[in-house]
């Protein structure tokens, strides 16, 4: 049994607690009948987006951390926008090595943000929810590196900026790994080939 007190105290704690769901790679494709090694993307995120919008504590975001498609065509970003809008939270992307910048920007809707590059093919942006400060950082490289992800100058110019020790906790959201996972397609194919950089560069925040 708890005193008022401390019955208070856990409620103001619990109120200040951030509540997020991370989901990534729903690999949308052209019809809601594609389906890509053996599963079917649309009814996969159609039940996604019902365990979320039922979840017992309701979260204060999405974030979907890329490969919102499988290629960045209108029709599937259509489709994945007819899905995720269903969302009774707001929901946030980051890009993926099967999307653009342009086309996140164009078919689906971000919830309140803060633009950290004017650069049109380059999606990096921060949001703030209760005191916590979140950012996306675009590391989608070039077509040679492919599928592998690189962190240009200016993106890590933004991760040594937000790091800082005064600063409010800071989270980080991005498509690729940073360090290596000890899983070895992921480590050979799909990390960020400067993470140590990047991971230096968080080192002050908090």
């Amino acid at each position: 049994m708890g005193t008022r007190k401390n019955i208070q105290e856990r409620s103001i704690m619990a109120e200040d607690i951030v509540y997020f769901v991370h989901i990534s790679d729903t690999h949308f494709g052209p019809t809601k009948e594609y389906g890509r090694f053996g599963h079917v993307s649309y009814p996969c995120a159609v039940w996604l987006v019902e365990e979320i919008n039922n979840l017992p504590v309701t979260p204060d975001f999405v974030i979907h951390t890329g490969d919102v498609t499988t290629d960045p065509t209108p029709e599937a970003y259509a489709l994945a926008a007819e899905v995720f809008q269903a969302l009774h939270v707001p929901v946030y992307y980051a890009v993926g090595n099967h999307d653009t910048a342009r086309d996140i920007r164009r078919y689906l809707t971000l919830g309140p943000h803060e633009p950290l590059s004017a650069d049109p093919d380059v999606l990096s942006y921060a949001f703030e929810v209760k005191g916590y400060r979140f950012v996306v950082l675009d590391a989608r490289g070039p077509d040679e590196i492919d599928p592998h992800g690189i962190l240009s100058p200016q993106q890590l110019a933004i991760a040594r900026q937000e790091a800082t020790p005064d600063g409010p906790p800071l989270t980080i959201f991005m498509h690729y790994p940073v360090m290596p996972m000890n899983s070895p397609w992921m480590d050979a194919n799909m990390l960020t080939l400067n993470g140590m950089e990047l991971h230096e560069a968080l080192l002050p925040a908090r």
